[in-house]
C-alpha cells in the first residue's frame, strides 16, 4: 500500500510541475504579446477618425540592397521591380548607404494604408512595429523582424529571425529559421531536397513536422515561446 500510494504521489507531483511549467510559459507569452499589443494599438486609441486614402502614387525610385521599416500599419507589400516605392498614405523615405529606410509615423490616421517596395533581390530585410499584413515576393538573404501583429508571408529567404508576433506566418527559408514570443500559426516550408533540424521548447499547442527527415542538405528550424501551431513542411 505505501508503495502504491509512492507512486501515486509521485505522479501527482509530476503534473503539478508540469502544470507550473506550462503555466509560467503562458504567462511569459502574456507578458510579451500584451507588451506588443498595446504598443502596435497605442495610436489606433489615440485617433477618433480614419482619413480616406488617395490612389497609390510613386514617392520615388532608389537604388538599394536592405530595407528597413518601422512603424507600419496596413499591407506593406514588397514585390519585383526596378526600385520603385510606391503608397497611398504619406510615407518617410530615405537612402542611407543603400538601406531603404521607411517610417510611417502617420499611417494609423487612415483607412487601409498600402506601402508598395519593388526590387530584385534583398540582402537584408529588418521590420519592427508592424501592424497589418506583410507579403514579401522576392528573394531575401537575411530577414529580421519583431513586434508584428498581424500576417507575413515570405517567399523565400536564406535565413529568418522572428521575434514577439501575434498572428499568422507562413515563410519558405532555404537555410535557418528563429522564432520566440508568437502567438498564432506558423508555417514553415523548406526546399523539396532539404532535411530540417528541427529545435523546439515551450510549444503550447500543435507541431506537426510533415517534411520527414531525409535530403541532400539541412534547414535549422528553432523554436520557442509559441501558443498555438507550428508546421513545418516541403
Amino acid at each position: 500500500m505505501r508503495r502504491g500510494f509512492s507512486i501515486f504521489g509521485v505522479l501527482i507531483l509530476v503534473a503539478v510541475v508540469v502544470g507550473v511549467v506550462v503555466l509560467a510559459t503562458v504567462a511569459l507569452l502574456f507578458v510579451h504579446i500584451t507588451d506588443l499589443t498595446s504598443h502596435l494599438k497605442e495610436c489606433h486609441c489615440e485617433c477618433n477618425g480614419k482619413k480616406a486614402t488617395g490612389p497609390v502614387m510613386e514617392i520615388g525610385t532608389f537604388t538599394f540592397s536592405a530595407i528597413n521599416i518601422d512603424n507600419a500599419v496596413g499591407r506593406v507589400i514588397i514585390k519585383e521591380g526596378q526600385g520603385k516605392v510606391l503608397s497611398n498614405v504619406p510615407v518617410e523615405v530615405t537612402n542611407r548607404n543603400g538601406t531603404l529606410i521607411i517610417l510611417c509615423h502617420n499611417c494609423a490616421e487612415y483607412e487601409e494604408p498600402v506601402i508598395i517596395i519593388e526590387s530584385t533581390n534583398i540582402s537584408k530585410l529588418v521590420l519592427g512595429n508592424v501592424l497589418g499584413k506583410l507579403i514579401v515576393d522576392v528573394n531575401v538573404d537575411k530577414v529580421n523582424f519583431e513586434n508584428i501583429l498581424g500576417e507575413v508571408r515570405i517567399s523565400s529567404a536564406r535565413k529568418v529571425v522572428v521575434e514577439n508576433v501575434l498572428g499568422e506566418l507562413d515563410v519558405k527559408v532555404l537555410e535557418s529559421f528563429e522564432a520566440e514570443n508568437v502567438l498564432g500559426e506558423v508555417n514553415v516550408v523548406i526546399p523539396k531536397n532539404a532535411k530540417p533540424e528541427i529545435s523546439v521548447s515551450r510549444i503550447i499547442g500543435k507541431f506537426n513536422n510533415n517534411a520527414g527527415n531525409e535530403g541532400n542538405f539541412t534547414v535549422r528550424i528553432k523554436v520557442q515561446k509559441l501558443i498555438g501551431k507550428l508546421t513545418v513542411e516541403k
